[in-house]
Formats: C-alpha cells, sequence, structure tokens
C-alpha cells in the first residue's frame, strides 16, 4: 500500500505516462519481467468487468500467498493513483483462504474475496479508456524505449557482447568507461576485457 508507482522505475514512469489505462496495462504486461521473474498477468474483459488475472511462472512454494498479494494489491494501488479513481472501486479475488491478518486491514483495500477460482484484480472495464492523469506522449515513448534497453540486457544474459551494446545503447552520447561496464556487469575490467576476448 505505501509503495509509490516510482519506485518500478522506467515502468512505473512509463506507466504513470500512458495516454489511458488499458494502453498502461498493456505496457506493464510487456515489461513485467522487469520487475520480477515470479509472476505474469494478462487483461481481459468479462461482462462489464475488466480482469487482470496473474498467475505464477515458477513454483514459489511458501511465498506463493505473499507474491500474488503483492502483485494484485500493487497493481489496485498504481491504477488508483494513475487515474484518480478511488481503490475501492475495484475488487480483488484470491484463491486461497483468509490470511488471519486481513481483518486489522480490510479497511484500507479494496473488497476482497478469498477461496475463488483465480487470483485477480477486477475493475468496471469502462475505466480502461479513461485518460490518466499524468498522460505524457513523449514521456511514455522514452520510458518504454528505456525499458525496452532494459529487456535486452535481461534476453541477452548469456551473451555478453550484448550486454555490453545494450548498457552502451543506454548511455547514447556519453559512453561508458570500461571499469563503469564492469561494474555493471558485476566483475572486474580484467574480467570483462578477457570475456570480450575470449568472445571475439
Amino acid at each position: 500500500l505505501r509503495t509509490p508507482v516510482t519506485s518500478h522505475g522506467f515502468l512505473g514512469y512509463g506507466v504513470m505516462s500512458c495516454a489511458n489505462l488499458a494502453e498502461a496495462i498493456k505496457l506493464a504486461e510487456r515489461f513485467v519481467r522487469l520487475r520480477t521473474a515470479l509472476m505474469r498477468f494478462r487483461l481481459y474483459i468479462d461482462g462489464e468487468f475488466a480482469i487482470v488475472e496473474a498467475s505464477a511462472n515458477h513454483p514459489v512454494g511458501i511465498l506463493r500467498q505473499f507474491v500474488f498479494e503483492s502483485l494484485l494489491l500493487s497493481l489496485a494501488r498504481a491504477g488508483s493513483f494513475i487515474t484518480g479513481n478511488s481503490i475501492l472501486d475495484g475488487e480483488i479475488h484470491f484463491d486461497f483462504p483468509e490470511p488471519p491478518y486481513y481483518t486489522a486491514i480490510k479497511d484500507q483495500l479494496p473488497p476482497t474475496y478469498f477461496n475463488r477460482a483465480a487470483n485477480q484484480l477486477r475493475f468496471p472495464r469502462a475505466f480502461l479508456d479513461q485518460p490518466l492523469v499524468m498522460a505524457d506522449p513523449v514521456a511514455a515513448q522514452l520510458a518504454v524505449e528505456q525499458c525496452e534497453r532494459e529487456l535486452a540486457l535481461f534476453d541477452n544474459s548469456n551473451d555478453l557482447a550484448a550486454q555490453v551494446r545494450a548498457l552502451l545503447a543506454q548511455h547514447q552520447g556519453q559512453y561508458l568507461q570500461l571499469e563503469a561496464v564492469a561494474e555493471r556487469l558485476f566483475m572486474s575490467s580484467r574480467t570483462l576485457k578477457r570475456r570480450l576476448q575470449q568472445a571475439g
């Protein structure tokens, strides 16, 4: 509940800058891997409801309940912030039983239901077309470009040369020195030079 949208870096700024909520959700869905490898979500329509349904990418054991709670509540809070709507305008569904701590915090949450078929954030579909409070197409495009660069680093995690290229692309016009690149790749500059030579 206390996590600001901006804590999600360029993804948070991109979501805030989108034209409407549908665009913001699609952007978050596309780049969610920048924030967590554990979860994914999808948006679909069911009657008058828009539904964001979350699922796990990996078995997370005893953390399962925590990751669903944190993802769906974080999405609800972000949606409320960027649209100006009350967080109480939506509802959250969980597929696990009501936890003992729920009663102490339920007044701070959207209507929340347990033992449901899936883990979902549900809200009126009309919200999807609502213009966002801080819509800014230029800022949104810059944030998307930055997210794409960051994703390239993730996707090329076994390709050192691609990682270095992605880092250099992030700082166009002021190329990073060898030491700075090595630091961002969590290795010494000597190791980076050796591994780049090995990669040709």
